[in-house]
């Protein structure tokens, strides 16, 4: 995916890893929120954490 995202123009792909800690990918979203990403792809390190991640992304209009 990072491959391929090079080849897109406009395109600028980040990656981050949480390593399984619910409190890091929080403030990787947030950090993604802040900077006013056009959208957010998440694998949930804990799905019950997963529902006010995504309110927060879709408060700032973020899919």
């Amino acid at each position: 995916m990072i491959d391929y995202a090079k080849t897109l123009s406009g395109v600028t792909l980040q990656v981050e890893d949480a390593q399984n800690d619910v409190s890091k990918q929080q403030s990787q979203i947030q950090n993604f929120i802040a900077s006013k990403v056009d959208a957010i792809i998440v694998n949930p390190v804990d799905t019950d954490a997963t529902t006010a991640m995504s309110k927060l992304a879709a408060d700032a209009g973020i899919p």
